[in-house]
């Protein structure tokens, strides 16, 4: 189990105050919240305690493969990791909460003293803000399964009960109750042709006729012409009423092919009625 390392806070600028902007107010608002959390959960350890296990492995391998004893990493080495964890944390935070990529998250980075508090890279003389490839490294020094672990202590941290101070580890009302499921039912654009009527016809008769083969392969038959001309027939005036549309009079003639067009429907419509009939009565 790896120690934290402790770290000397250091002096660090105001951040000016700002007024008159709400959504700035709610940006400041959800990182300074958010911050909280990271440090209340503990956060921080599980990476740190990660990637030094990750170094202390490949400098003992590397030791062991030149016939050197190990030695232990140095404090500063130490430090410097920690850093680069909590530092590379928040840069994914807030980048992945911005939306931003690597590139765009860097400008907005060095233009923000908000955002560098969150990083902890806000400095008084000079700020060394990373660029986007070093961005990028920090990302990949984060693998899945390290996230997966840091999402489960923050969900463990929602969870936990009050404590005898009536108050939640992470600030939160109420425990987070994981017996509750919660579903995104976000209504989203579904990748189907534009619901006109005709095009509806079309889909009705296909999806009818395609029931009425599945039965009929059963053995289970009624008089009918083959099946599949009605599809094709249905097709053509299909293609006639897209080709109507820029002609003269296309209204007097849409009408004409919608009124055969439900004249194939209707007929589709007895002979699947009488197809379901026969399969009521002789399922079996």
């Amino acid at each position: 189990m790896a120690t934290i390392i402790p770290i000397q806070p250091r002096f660090r600028q105001e951040l000016p105050e700002v007024i008159g902007n709400v959504d700035y107010q709610e940006f400041r608002s959800t990182l300074l919240r958010m911050e909280e959390i990271i440090t209340s959960s503990s956060l921080d350890s599980i990476v740190f305690e990660h990637e030094l296990n990750r170094v202390e492995t490949a400098e003992r391998h590397y030791a062991a493969e030149r016939g050197k004893s190990f030695r232990r990493l140095s404090h500063s080495r130490k430090e410097h990791i920690q850093q680069f964890c909590m530092r590379g944390l928040r840069l994914g935070i807030a980048r992945h909460l911005l939306g931003e990529s690597y590139r765009e998250f860097s400008s907005h980075l060095a233009d923000s003293p908000l955002l560098q508090r969150f990083c902890l890279i806000d400095n008084w003389e000079k700020i060394k803000v990373p660029g986007k490839s070093s961005l990028q490294r920090y990302d990949q020094a984060m693998p899945q399964d390290l996230i997966r672990t840091v999402i489960n202590r923050l969900t463990q941290s929602a969870s936990q009960e009050m404590d005898k101070g009536n108050s939640q580890r992470i600030g939160l009302k109420e425990p987070l109750s994981l017996t509750d499921y919660y579903i995104d039912s976000t209504c989203l654009k579904a990748n189907i042709h534009f619901p006109v009527d005709w095009v509806l016809l079309r889909d009705g008769v296909r999806t009818l006729i395609k029931a009425v083969i599945l039965i009929r392969q059963q053995g289970l038959k009624n008089r009918m012409a083959d099946p599949k001309t009605f599809i094709s027939t249905i097709n053509r005036y299909c293609i006639k009423m897209s080709q109507t549309r820029r002609q003269k009079d296309s209204r007097r003639k849409r009408k004409a092919i919608l009124r055969l067009m439900k004249k194939i429907c209707r007929k589709v419509m007895r002979h699947g009625e009488k197809h379901r009939a026969i399969l009521e009565d002789r399922w079996k």
